[in-house]
């Protein structure tokens, strides 16, 4: 359902450039809205605004969860709450900037998934270790991200209903979460500030085996 309404969000409210920007971290809102990006024929864009900014990029479409983390150059801003359960963004939010939540609840439960070709850009990451130094970002295509998932799903489902994901970067985070989706198992994804006791309390609470805490 959210995946839909994302994607029907993407196309509404922008037009295809250079992809849609998640200026967010590790969380179950980055994998819905990185899936509702794709479902939508769209490209995903990882990293600050200044290096969206830097790389010459214009994304369509911005997503986080603070106003500093929005790419100013995008045409379409969005913020989302941090909140799991949370409805709409809480506090007042800037002048012409959707609601990733609120603003989600017109959209459709059912969107038909733009068709695109497996050599289509899928992922762009700027925010890769050692691109700041100079380093090109990694991108990958649609044929590539599905191989890398396939690849990390290659062991079987394993003892586990579930994966605990606690990835800090937000692409392999997301790597991680289809690679769990990929084996039939449930991704349950905390965010790096997770204490142990958070971490405790998943593993226990979703019967995740062979997970532990730090």
């Amino acid at each position: 359902m959210w995946l839909a309404k994302i994607a029907g969000l993407i196309t509404a409210e922008s037009a295809p450039g250079d992809g849609v920007h998640l200026g967010l971290p590790p969380h179950w809102r980055t994998a819905a809205w990185a899936c509702g990006a794709w479902l939508a024929g769209r490209a995903v864009l990882l990293g600050s605004g200044e290096e969206i900014d830097a790389a010459g990029l214009v994304p369509e479409l911005s997503v986080a969860f603070a106003p500093e983390d929005l790419c100013a150059g995008a045409e379409v801003q969005v913020l989302v709450p941090v909140a799991s359960l949370a409805l709409r963004w809480s506090g007042e939010l800037p002048a012409l900037v959707l609601d990733g939540a609120a603003d989600l609840m017109s959209y459709p439960d059912h969107f038909a998934p733009v068709d695109v070709s497996t050599d289509h850009l899928c992922l762009t990451d700027l925010a890769a270790a050692g691109c700041r130094d100079g380093a090109q970002p990694v991108t990958l295509t649609r044929a590539d991200l599905v191989a890398r998932v396939e690849a990390a799903g290659s062991t079987g489902p394993g003892s586990s209903r579930a994966v605990l994901v606690r990835s800090p970067g937000t692409a392999q985070a997301l790597q991680e979460v289809l690679a769990a989706w990929y084996t039939g198992r449930t991704a349950v994804v905390l965010t790096p500030e997770a204490g142990d006791d958070v971490v405790a309390a998943a593993i226990r609470q979703e019967g995740i085996a062979g997970a532990q805490v730090d």
